[in-house]
């Protein structure tokens, strides 16, 4: 069985849970011997894992920007090295008041160089990595669909529920459509239903807190009737991978997202979903859905099937597993 060591941030972070802690099973069912660990954080550890690369047949670093040194030593001694990352972690993020970072930068740019292969969450994402390294492949953020819970339409909630689940430090992007949301509350009687770790509060609007459980994050998702995902349009949001909307499809639930990014590609418009470019838009699809159930249990249904397709575990598990056996086949036939 072909070794691999996976390195990621932290078990509490998204990004590692998603890329990394669950898709070892998968790869496992796919053959590889996966061990999974944080990227140390004292000297001793660090040494101690450059010790032990030389036993292992790939090298996985998602997301993590090291200093030169650290990178140079990850490099020296890995058989071969590849790198993952799932935003736009060359910038700040947009609650910066300057997104530009010259440290992350330099950084990422001599990771990308130096890396056997660079696996991007979105093609926006690939095109910047491009720039340093030839050898680039998008593999999307996996939802998990098996098991998770589904919308049920024969039960109907008292009042309709418009959802949105998210990092309080993301409050913002939900913020920007509070015209639209108000203008829809003034002709009907809905719910907004935040599952956070930090409360929102909105005029006009009827707002219910729920506070975000990596347990039962599925579960409430699954009692949205509606699910949205707005965000600004700038170079930070352009790299996101649209995680919380895959979530909303996977659970069948109807979605309308900011038409942006990775969004249009998920997204055909009016078909698995609904794209919005401004408040106005925004308001006249969500009014539209809140009056058309139907409407919103076929457009969660197929939604759920594009994920179950392109999304899921088994899906991106498949592709991952495929794009490691090619870069180590490649490596075999050149030796």
């Amino acid at each position: 069985m072909c070794k691999i060591l996976m390195l990621f941030q932290d078990s509490n972070l998204p990004s590692s849970r998603v890329r990394v802690l669950n898709l070892v099973p998968e790869l496992t069912r796919h053959g590889f011997n996966v061990t999974a660990i944080p990227y140390p954080k004292n000297v001793s550890d660090k040494i101690n894992l450059i010790s032990k690369l030389k036993n292992f047949e790939v090298v996985f670093l998602q997301k993590k920007l090291l200093t030169q040194m650290e990178y140079y030593c990850l490099r020296r001694f890995s058989k071969l090295l590849l790198f993952d990352f799932d935003d736009a972690i060359y910038i700040k993020d947009d609650n910066a008041s300057q997104s530009f970072s010259r440290t992350r930068l330099q950084r990422f740019k001599y990771i990308v160089k130096k890396a056997d292969l660079v696996i991007a969450g979105n093609p926006g994402l690939g095109l910047f990595a491009s720039q340093y390294n030839a050898r680039i492949t998008i593999l999307p953020s996996a939802v998990p669909v098996t098991a998770v819970c589904v919308r049920d339409w024969s039960k109907q909630h008292e009042r309709p529920v418009i959802g949105w689940v998210g990092g309080g430090g993301n409050l913002h992007h939900l913020a920007m459509i509070a015209p639209a949301l108000q203008a829809v509350a003034k002709d009907v009687n809905f719910e907004l239903r935040v599952v956070s770790d930090k409360e929102f509060h909105l005029e006009g609007v009827t707002v219910n807190n729920i506070l975000w459980k990596l347990e039962t994050q599925e579960a409430e998702i699954a009692n949205f009737d509606i699910g949205i995902m707005p965000m600004p349009k700038n170079q930070w949001t352009e790299g996101k991978c649209s995680y919380k909307l895959l979530q909303y499809m996977a659970a069948g639930v109807p979605v309308v997202a900011s038409n942006w990014g990775f969004n249009n590609e998920v997204i055909n418009n009016g078909e698995n979903g609904f794209l919005a470019g401004s408040n106005d838009e925004f308001g006249t699809v969500l009014k539209y859905l809140l009056d058309n159930k139907v409407l919103c249990s076929e457009i969660g249904t197929k939604g759920r099937s594009l994920v179950e397709r392109d999304f899921s575990l088994e899906s991106v598990g498949r592709k991952l597993a495929s794009a490691l056996t090619a870069i180590i086949n490649i490596t075999e036939e050149k030796v």
